[in-house]
C-alpha cells in the first residue's frame, strides 16, 4: 500500500504502525497496532482515545503487549541512537536551509551514521558562526 493510504483502507483492515497517528479530528474506524503511549497519559492521549471511541476503532498499544509480565515489543538503545542522529542531522539541514530529510536509507555502520551527523554539525558550526545544538 502507498504511504499514508491507511485512512481509505476497507473497514476490517488492521493498520500496523510504529508511532503517532496524524493529529486531526478524523474518526478512527480501523484496528490499529502501534506505540500510542495513551496509557501513560502522554500529550494528546485523551484526543486520540476519543477519536477511537467516536469512530468505533480499536487500539492495540504495543507498550502493553506483554508475555509473562514483560514487554515483548520495545525499542532499545540502538533505536534511540538512530533517532538522536536523525534529529541532529535534520536540525543541521534546517539551519543550513537544506531540504528536509526524506527517502532515507540505512547506513553501513554506526560509525558511518555518526560521521554523517558529525559532518553536518561541523558545516553548521562553520557556516553559522559557531552555532551548535543546545
Amino acid at each position: 500500500a502507498e504511504s499514508s493510504s491507511w485512512p481509505s483502507a476497507p473497514y476490517p483492515s488492521i493498520i500496523l504502525g510504529l508511532k503517532e497517528l496524524p493529529e486531526d479530528d478524523s474518526d478512527l474506524i480501523h484496528r490499529h497496532i502501534l506505540f500510542a503511549h495513551c496509557y501513560k497519559e502522554q500529550a494528546g492521549w485523551k484526543e486520540l482515545l476519543a477519536r477511537f471511541k467516536k469512530g468505533g476503532g480499536t487500539l492495540y498499544d504495543l507498550e502493553f503487549l506483554k508475555l509473562n509480565g514483560r514487554r515483548v515489543a520495545a525499542f532499545g538503545r540502538p533505536a534511540g541512537m538512530a533517532g538522536m542522529a536523525l534529529g541532529l542531522w535534520q536540525w543541521a539541514m534546517q539551519k543550513l536551509g537544506k531540504p528536509a530529510i526524506k527517502d532515507l536509507s540505512s547506513w553501513k555502520s554506526k560509525e558511518a551514521m555518526c560521521e554523517t551527523v558529525r559532518s553536518a554539525l561541523k558545516e553548521v558550526e562553520e557556516k553559522k558562526g559557531g552555532l551548535k545544538p543546545s
